[in-house]
Protein backbone atom coordinates (compact mmCIF):
# COMPACT_ATOMS: atom_id res chain seq x y z
CA UNK A 1 0.00 0.00 0.00
CA UNK A 2 1.20 3.28 -1.08
CA UNK A 3 -0.11 6.41 1.28
CA UNK A 4 0.60 9.86 0.47
CA UNK A 5 -1.36 13.48 1.01
CA UNK A 6 -0.46 12.65 4.49
CA UNK A 7 -2.44 9.44 4.49
CA UNK A 8 -5.48 10.87 2.76
CA UNK A 9 -4.92 9.16 -0.02
CA UNK A 10 -3.74 5.07 -0.28
CA UNK A 11 -3.16 3.23 -3.20
CA UNK A 12 -2.24 -0.66 -4.00
CA UNK A 13 -0.02 -1.12 -5.88
CA UNK A 14 1.13 -4.67 -7.73
CA UNK A 15 4.56 -5.14 -6.02
CA UNK A 16 5.33 -6.45 -2.26
CA UNK A 17 8.75 -4.97 -1.47
CA UNK A 18 10.87 -7.54 0.40
CA UNK A 19 12.71 -6.05 3.69
CA UNK A 20 14.68 -9.36 4.84
CA UNK A 21 17.48 -9.25 1.82
CA UNK A 22 16.98 -12.19 0.59
CA UNK A 23 16.01 -10.84 -2.82
CA UNK A 24 18.47 -8.10 -4.19
CA UNK A 25 16.47 -4.92 -5.50
CA UNK A 26 13.87 -5.64 -3.86
CA UNK A 27 14.34 -3.45 -0.82
CA UNK A 28 12.62 -0.05 0.40
CA UNK A 29 16.30 1.38 -0.35
CA UNK A 30 16.83 -0.35 -3.42
CA UNK A 31 13.54 0.21 -4.55
CA UNK A 32 12.94 4.09 -6.63
CA UNK A 33 9.10 6.00 -6.73
CA UNK A 34 7.65 8.66 -7.79
CA UNK A 35 4.38 9.98 -6.68
CA UNK A 36 2.46 12.89 -7.90
CA UNK A 37 -1.18 13.82 -8.53
CA UNK A 38 -1.01 12.55 -12.00
CA UNK A 39 1.48 10.05 -12.03
CA UNK A 40 2.79 6.92 -10.06
CA UNK A 41 5.73 4.68 -10.66
CA UNK A 42 7.76 2.40 -9.14
CA UNK A 43 11.35 1.09 -10.12
CA UNK A 44 12.46 -2.47 -8.77
CA UNK A 45 14.61 -5.05 -9.21
CA UNK A 46 18.23 -5.91 -9.60
CA UNK A 47 19.89 -5.32 -12.98
CA UNK A 48 22.15 -7.73 -13.15
CA UNK A 49 20.80 -10.71 -10.85
CA UNK A 50 18.26 -13.60 -11.95
CA UNK A 51 16.14 -13.37 -8.67
CA UNK A 52 14.18 -10.43 -10.31
CA UNK A 53 15.54 -8.35 -13.30
CA UNK A 54 14.83 -4.30 -13.08
CA UNK A 55 11.27 -3.41 -14.07
CA UNK A 56 9.17 -0.19 -13.60
CA UNK A 57 5.45 0.14 -13.07
CA UNK A 58 3.42 2.98 -13.64
CA UNK A 59 -0.05 4.17 -13.12
CA UNK A 60 -2.16 7.30 -13.85
CA UNK A 61 -5.10 8.24 -12.39
CA UNK A 62 -3.96 7.74 -8.38
CA UNK A 63 -3.38 3.96 -8.97
CA UNK A 64 -6.38 2.55 -10.70
CA UNK A 65 -4.53 0.69 -13.60
CA UNK A 66 -1.05 -0.28 -13.45
CA UNK A 67 1.56 -1.04 -16.57
CA UNK A 68 4.63 -3.07 -16.35
CA UNK A 69 7.81 -2.75 -18.04
CA UNK A 70 11.18 -4.94 -17.80
CA UNK A 71 14.39 -2.41 -17.95
CA UNK A 72 16.69 -4.39 -20.47
CA UNK A 73 20.45 -3.70 -20.56
CA UNK A 74 20.14 -1.53 -17.17
CA UNK A 75 23.48 -1.67 -15.49
CA UNK A 76 22.85 -0.64 -11.85
CA UNK A 77 21.21 -2.04 -9.33
CA UNK A 78 20.95 -0.23 -5.88
CA UNK A 79 20.03 3.48 -5.95
CA UNK A 80 17.09 3.82 -8.83
CA UNK A 81 15.20 7.55 -8.71
CA UNK A 82 12.44 8.28 -11.35
CA UNK A 83 10.66 11.23 -12.31
CA UNK A 84 8.70 12.74 -15.35
CA UNK A 85 9.18 16.00 -16.74
CA UNK A 86 5.39 16.26 -18.89
CA UNK A 87 2.84 13.62 -18.01
CA UNK A 88 3.92 11.61 -20.63
CA UNK A 89 7.95 11.79 -20.30
CA UNK A 90 10.08 11.04 -17.74
CA UNK A 91 13.35 9.69 -16.98
CA UNK A 92 15.33 6.77 -14.80
CA UNK A 93 18.49 7.05 -13.01
CA UNK A 94 19.85 3.68 -11.59
CA UNK A 95 23.56 4.03 -10.07
CA UNK A 96 26.26 1.80 -8.30
CA UNK A 97 27.38 1.94 -4.89
CA UNK A 98 30.34 4.13 -4.76
CA UNK A 99 33.60 2.02 -5.67
CA UNK A 100 32.02 -0.39 -7.91
CA UNK A 101 31.50 -0.93 -11.26
CA UNK A 102 29.62 -3.07 -13.91
CA UNK A 103 30.27 -5.53 -16.38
Amino acid sequence: MISYQNGAVNVKAPLNLVTTGKVMGMSKDETGFYISKDKMAIVYGFAKGASKPMHVLIADKKGKKWNGHEIKGAKGFETKFIGFTTKKEGGLLVALPTGEEAH
